[in-house]
């Protein structure tokens, strides 16, 4: 089976289709409409007509009268019938958007078409009721309750429809010829489409493939049988080239088997792996527990890097695995980027991998901050109108002596404003005396910050806050910061108290609560 673009489809059904069209109407018996032929209760009869056969009509609707078109027609009880409406997209009339339906002998719609799927033409395959007799009624889209108001001629086809059996196939890889299934990875499908005069733009169906990769197409996206025509399928998968093949005819009462339908793989990497560690101690750095180790992989081209793919944990052993494939990570130039609490970010240097290469990194050293954090204490339940007094450990984790300054920074959300933040500072003595606090410490040598926050009486409920630490180098603290961490968060629950919340759901509420602000923000 040989793919191809669909750009060639119109050139290969030029040469058989021109004057096709129009002879088969010439062999079909023509019925003139007559007027006054609705509502539908005053339906024009045709009776008993032969199939097939057409009618030539209009709509000539003004405003004091608003005209549609009923045809009443009797056929044989179970009959399958196609029905046709066609006008200026197909040159057989001027009706801009034809409107059709069916009603049974009663003149209750049962169904409605306004678009065949290719253009603005209408199409119907319906099956008689068991009276055989069936009403079609004619308008301008989208008059849904068929009380006219188009303007323009059209033509009427009403036709037995030529079946065919199925179309069926099997998708694979081109490389190995191995089944790719639709209901698992690369999740393949197929959609089938009729080619018409000029082009094969009319879908009919589409489904997903089988485990084993087949397919097999009996109906049209309506449930209606497929008809004699010539066909064309679209096939895909994820990370396959989509294709489509060459166009195929099926006959009356024939099967199409296409056999199989290769498809060629999309270029991808294979893999991307390596380890983080601690700098000075080679300790591996865990992702689910502090430092909450995170990896992005970044695509760098000759304007700058990119992220691919963002916020993977590593494990508990520190490492990180990204498969090519996975994420459709395309051969190219790509670093790894990496983040950790109490660490300076980390940046790989650049490496370049081809069609299913892969690399690993290794140990990927992270340096640590001057400052470490370690264990807080503090209260659960924030007491209202007294005093929370809490703690963090930190470490001076570099070379000589460390002199600085360490203050708590309260980030405090209200529900009377919850689009907006406060912060403000707090010393050993709370808020009242916020200075910082000296920080005096020998290499590797720990001591702990205490903090106090005065509590209100009362807090409304909805209300949220969150504590973060700073500590900052001699002489100018402030601006030569060693290292920050995000102590806690709390919030109102039963009985308006502050309760605090875990590590990992403080940091999920602080994203929470920041990002309507930054999202709303606007530089100056």
């Amino acid at each position: 089976m040989i793919s191809i673009t669909k750009a060639r489809l119109c050139s290969l059904l030029l040469s058989a289709s021109i004057g096709v069209y129009f002879s088969s109407l010439s062999a079909q018996d023509q019925i003139d409409e007559q007027e006054p032929n609705h509502p539908c209760e005053q339906a024009q009869v045709v009776g008993e007509a032969p199939l097939p056969f057409f009618i030539p009509g209009s709509l000539d609707s003004i405003e004091q009268e608003p005209d549609v078109d009923f045809y009443r027609i009797t056929g044989l009880p179970g009959q399958l019938v196609s029905i046709t409406l066609e006008g200026q997209a197909t040159g057989m009339g001027t009706l801009s958007d034809p409107y059709l339906g069916f009603f049974d002998e009663s003149c209750q719609l049962q169904e409605i078409s306004d678009d065949d799927g290719s253009s603005l033409n209408s199409k119907l395959v319906v099956t008689l009721p068991q009276s055989g007799e069936y009403v079609i009624g004619v308008s301008q889209c989208c008059d849904y309750l068929f009380t006219g108001g188009g303007i323009g001629t059209y033509t009427l086809n009403v036709f037995e429809p030529v079946l065919i059996q199925y179309i069926a196939g099997r998708v694979v890889d081109s490389d190995t010829f191995s089944p790719l299934p639709g209901d698992s990875y690369p999740y393949a499908g197929v959609s089938l489409h009729r080619c018409n005069d000029f082009d094969c733009s009319q879908w009919v169906n589409s489904q997903a493939t089988a485990p084993d990769g087949t397919f097999m197409f009996t109906n049209d996206y309506m449930g209606m049988p497929l008809t004699a025509g010539t066909y064309v399928v679209n096939v895909f998968a994820q990370w396959y080239e989509m294709s489509w093949f060459e166009p195929f005819e099926v006959l009356e009462g024939e099967a199409a088997e296409l056999g199989d339908l290769p498809l060629v793989h999309m270029a991808m990497i294979g893999f991307i792996t390596g380890r983080l560690v601690d700098a000075l101690h080679n300790t591996p750095l865990p992702g689910n527990t502090p430092p909450f180790t995170m990896v992005d992989i970044e695509r760098c081209e000759e304007w700058g890097c990119y992220a691919v793919m963002g916020g993977l944990q590593t494990d508990d052993q520190g490492y990180f695995y990204v498969d090519g494939e996975t994420y459709g990570l395309s051969p190219g130039t790509y670093r790894v980027m990496a983040r950790a609490d109490d660490y300076y970010p980390l940046a790989s240097d650049l490496f370049t991998l081809g069609d299913k290469e892969s690399i690993d990194l290794q140990d990927l050293p992270m340096m640590p901050l001057p400052i470490g954090f370690g264990e807080i204490v503090g209260c659960d339940v924030l007491p209202m109108g007294g005093v929370c007094k809490f703690s963090v450990a930190i470490t001076n984790r570099g070379e000589g002596r460390y002199h600085g300054e360490s203050w708590a920074i309260v980030q405090y959300f209200s529900q009377t404003f919850p689009n907006q933040m406060n912060w403000f500072q707090v010393g050993r003595a709370g808020a009242k005396n916020p200075n910082p606090l000296r920080v005096n410490l020998g290499e590797d040598k720990w001591m702990s910050l205490g903090f106090s926050l005065e509590i209100p009486q009362s807090v409304p409920e909805g209300t949220a806050l969150c504590v973060s630490v700073n500590v900052g180098r001699d002489p100018y603290p402030q601006f030569d910061a060693s290292g920050d961490r995000l102590l806690f968060c709390a919030t109102t629950q039963q009985n308006n108290e502050l309760v605090r919340l875990s590590y990992k759901d403080s940091k999920r509420l602080l994203r929470k609560k920041e990002k309507p602000e930054k999202a709303g923000h606007q530089p100056g």
